[in-house]
């Protein structure tokens, strides 16, 4: 079986590849990428949490990144309505200092 490469060269490119790196469109849901001497390692997809919950995410990715050991990680929100992203947004801002 071969593999294929794929060359990210933005950010714009990196959100239109998540589904092809999950294997489906994600929705209500944080995508974690990892990326460790400039590649793609972990991709990995939980649902968003609750906003009462804030330290679960950071509960369920952190064990596997820590795995990877990876030089960056970039956090995507995905959301419905523009209210619910508005708390997405605030909530990965939290997130980033919680963990």
């Amino acid at each position: 079986m071969g593999t294929t490469t794929l060359r990210l060269r933005s950010p714009g490119e990196l959100i239109t590849a998540i589904p092809y790196l999950l294997g489906f469109e994600p929705a209500r849901s944080l995508v974690a990428v990892a990326l460790k001497d400039g590649r793609l390692g972990l991709t990995s997809r939980i649902d968003l949490p609750d906003p009462g919950e804030p330290g679960r995410a950071a509960r369920v990715l952190m064990p596997a990144l820590r795995r990877e050991n990876p030089d960056q990680v970039i956090l995507i929100g995905y959301e419905d309505t523009r209210t619910a992203l508005s708390w997405s947004v605030a909530w990965l801002r939290g997130l980033t200092t919680d963990a």
